[in-house]
C-alpha cells in the first residue's frame, strides 16, 4: 500500500536542497573567485565613470495659489467670467483643468513668443560642443521642430492634496535657465487668466451693448403704441360706467318701446275689425271705449233709440217725429264710424312713430354695444401693451444694469492666481543622484558577479567530481589522488622536488599513499573472477598528471603483489625514466 509523504518530510527535503544549493553556491563562488571579483570591480568602475560624466539635471520649482474664488473688489456686482469653481466636484474638476492649462501648449506658446525662445538652441538641446552643427544646421532644425511643444512638455505640475496650492517644475541642464522658464510660465498663466476674463468681458460688452440698443428700441415702441391706445380711446373707468349706464338705460326705453309698438299694433288690428261694423254697441275694447268722444256717442245713441222706442210706442214708424230720430241715428252712426277711422288712423299712427323708436333705441343700442364692445378689445389691448412695456422696461433695465457691471468689472483688474514662491535658483543637482547610483551599482554588481561566475560554471565543460565522471562517460569511479600540500610534512622531512612523483614510496601513511591503496583495491575488486594483468593510465592533455598517477599506483600494486611492471608509451614527452633513474636506451619505439 503506498503512502503519501507527510508535511514534514517535504520540509525536510525542501531545506536539504536548498542547503545542497547554497553549498554548491559556494563552492562555485570560491572556485571562481576572480570571475566574481574582476565582474564587481568593472560594474562598479563602469557606475563610477557613468555617474561622473553624466549630464547634472536641475529642478527649478515655483508656487502658485489658486484660489476658489477671485477677490471681490465691487460688492453687488457679478463677474461676467467666474474665475474659480463651486461645489466639490466642480473644484476638483477645476483644479484639474488648471493642472492641464499649466501643461498646455498655449501657455508655452506665450513664453515662446515673449521671450524669443523659438531661436533659443538651448531649448532644443543644441547647445552641446560635441554636437558639432554650423548655425545654418541649427536654425533648419529650429524652424521643423515645435518649441511650444517642446515647453510644454518639459513642465511638470503638482497639486498639493486639500489645498490651493500649485508647483510648477522644469528639470534643466542650466540651474539659471530651469529658474527663469519656471518664473516666465508661472507669469504667462496669470496673464492668460487675466486675459481670458478680459477678452470674455469685452465680448459680454459687446453682445450687452448690442441687446441693450435692441431692447430699448423694443421698450420704445412698446410705450409709443400704449400711448397712442390711449390717445385713441378714453380708458377711464367713468368712461367705461357711462357706456355700461347707456346701455342699461337704451335697453329699458328699447323695451318700453317694443311694448307700445305692440300695443298699438293690436289696437290696429282691431280697429280695423270695428271700422267694419255699424253698431257702435259692438265695440268692447276698453282703449277705444275709454274715449270720450265714443262715451259721448254711445250715450246719444242710447238716448235716441229710447226716444225711438217711445215714439214708436206712440205715433206710427213713418210719423215725422219718428223719422226725425231716425235720421239722428243713422247721422249719429256715420259720425261713430268717422270717429273710429279717426282712431285708427290715430293708433296707426301710434304704431308707425313706436316703430321709428323701436328701431332708433336699437340703431343706438347697437351703436353702444359696438363702443363697449371696442373699449372691451381696447382695454384688454391696453392690458396686452402695457404688460409688454413693463417686460421690456424690466428687461432695459436688467440688461443696462448688466451692461454698466460689465463695463466697471472690465476696468477692474482682478485675478484668482498669485505667485506664492518664485523660482529659486537650484544649486543641487537632482541627477544624477549619486547614493542611488551607486546602490544600484552595488547591487548591479552583485548579480553581474554571480551572474559572471554562474556563466562560467554553466560554459565550463570540465568533469569536477565522481557523479560527473559517472553519468558523462558512464563509467566506474575508482578514486582520486589528492595533491600534495606542504603541511603534510609537519613531521616529517620534507619529500624531494625530484622525487615529488615518488611521494607515496616516501610517505607511506600520507593521504597519497592512502588514496592510491584505495584505487588499488578497487581495481582488484572490479572483477574478482578475472585478475587483472595491465591496465591503461592516459588523459586528454600533456601535463595533466599521468606520470605521477601510474607512479603512484605502480607503487601501490608493487606493494601488495611484490612486483609490478610499469611501461612509458609516452613518444612525444616520456619521463618516467627520469622518476625512476633508469636508463632510457631501451624504448618502445626501438
Amino acid at each position: 500500500m503506498n503512502t503519501l509523504p507527510s508535511p514534514n518530510d517535504v520540509n525536510n527535503e525542501r531545506e536539504v536542497n536548498l542547503n545542497d544549493l547554497i553549498a554548491r553556491g559556494r563552492e562555485m563562488l570560491a572556485k571562481r573567485l576572480w570571475w566574481f571579483v574582476v565582474t564587481v570591480v568593472a560594474v562598479l568602475g563602469t557606475t563610477w565613470l557613468v555617474t561622473k560624466y553624466q549630464v547634472r539635471i536641475y529642478q527649478a520649482t515655483g508656487t502658485l495659489v489658486i484660489e476658489r474664488a477671485p477677490p471681490r473688489v465691487l460688492s453687488g456686482v457679478r463677474e461676467v467670467v467666474s474665475l474659480g469653481a463651486q461645489g466639490y466636484w466642480g473644484t476638483r474638476q477645476y483644479y484639474e483643468a488648471q493642472r492641464q492649462i499649466l501643461q498646455s501648449r498655449e501657455v508655452a506658446q506665450m513664453v515662446v513668443d515673449r521671450h524669443g525662445l523659438a531661436t533659443d538652441p538651448h531649448l532644443f538641446g543644441l547647445d552641446k560642443p560635441d554636437q558639432n552643427l554650423t548655425e545654418t544646421k541649427k536654425r533648419d532644425i529650429m524652424s521643423r521642430l515645435d518649441p511650444a511643444a517642446i515647453l510644454a512638455s518639459r513642465v511638470v505640475v503638482v497639486l498639493q492634496e486639500d489645498s490651493m496650492i500649485a508647483r510648477i517644475s522644469i528639470e534643466d541642464s542650466e540651474p539659471e535657465y530651469a529658474q527663469q522658464l519656471v518664473n516666465w510660465v508661472m507669469a504667462a498663466y496669470r496673464e492668460r487668466n487675466v486675459y481670458i476674463r478680459r477678452r470674455a468681458t469685452r465680448e459680454a460688452y459687446k453682445d450687452l451693448k448690442v441687446i441693450a440698443a435692441e431692447m430699448q428700441q423694443r421698450k420704445r415702441k412698446s410705450e409709443t403704441a400704449l400711448l397712442n391706445l390711449e390717445t385713441k380711446y378714453d380708458l377711464s373707468e367713468n368712461h367705461h360706467k357711462a357706456i355700461a349706464q347707456r346701455i342699461f338705460s337704451l335697453d329699458r326705453l328699447l323695451g318700453e318701446a317694443q311694448h307700445r309698438r305692440l300695443l298699438a299694433t293690436q289696437l290696429v288690428r282691431k280697429l280695423h275689425k270695428y271700422a267694419k261694423r255699424s253698431d257702435m254697441f259692438d265695440v268692447v275694447d276698453s282703449r277705444v271705449l275709454g274715449d270720450q268722444v265714443t262715451q259721448l256717442i254711445k250715450r246719444r245713441l242710447l238716448e235716441l233709440g229710447v226716444k225711438k222706442r217711445a215714439l214708436e210706442g206712440t205715433y206710427l214708424s213713418k210719423h215725422p217725429k219718428v223719422r226725425a230720430v231716425e235720421v239722428q241715428l243713422q247721422h249719429l252712426r256715420k259720425t261713430a264710424k268717422k270717429h273710429v277711422r279717426g282712431l285708427l288712423n290715430a293708433a296707426q299712427s301710434d304704431q308707425t312713430a313706436a316703430k321709428e323708436t323701436v328701431m332708433a333705441l336699437q340703431q343706438r343700442l347697437k351703436q353702444s354695444y359696438s363702443e363697449d364692445t371696442a373699449l372691451r378689445k381696447a382695454v384688454l389691448l391696453y392690458d396686452q401693451l402695457k404688460t409688454k412695456r413693463d417686460e421690456d422696461r424690466r428687461l432695459y433695465s436688467m440688461v443696462a444694469k448688466r451692461l454698466a457691471e460689465t463695463d466697471l468689472t472690465n476696468q477692474v483688474d482682478v485675478n484668482n492666481i498669485t505667485v506664492l514662491d518664485e523660482a529659486m535658483l537650484p544649486t543641487v543637482p537632482i541627477r544624477p543622484l549619486k547614493r542611488l547610483n551607486y546602490a544600484l551599482g552595488c547591487v548591479l554588481a552583485l548579480l553581474c558577479g554571480f551572474g559572471a561566475v554562474l556563466g562560467a560554471e554553466l560554459l565550463d565543460s570540465t568533469v569536477k567530481d565522481r557523479e560527473q565522471i559517472e553519468k558523462v562517460l558512464g563509467i566506474p569511479y575508482l578514486g582520486a589522488i589528492p595533491q600534495y600540500r606542504p603541511e603534510d610534512n609537519e613531521t616529517e622531512e620534507e619529500v624531494p622536488l625530484e622525487h615529488i612523483d615518488l611521494y607515496a614510496h616516501y610517505r607511506p601513511k600520507s593521504r597519497v599513499a592512502e588514496a592510491s591503496r584505495s584505487i588499488r583495491t578497487n581495481l582488484l575488486f572490479m572483477r574478482p573472477s578475472q585478475r587483472l594483468h595491465s591496465m591503461v593510465i592516459t588523459s586528454a592533455h600533456p601535463r595533466e598528471g599521468k606520470t605521477s598517477t601510474s607512479a603512484t599506483i605502480a607503487i601501490a600494486m608493487a606493494n601488495s603483489s611484490g612486483s609490478c611492471v610499469l611501461v612509458d608509451t609516452d613518444l612525444r614527452k616520456p619521463r618516467l625514466h627520469k622518476v625512476f633513474n633508469v636508463s632510457a636506451e631501451s624504448r618502445v619505439t626501438n
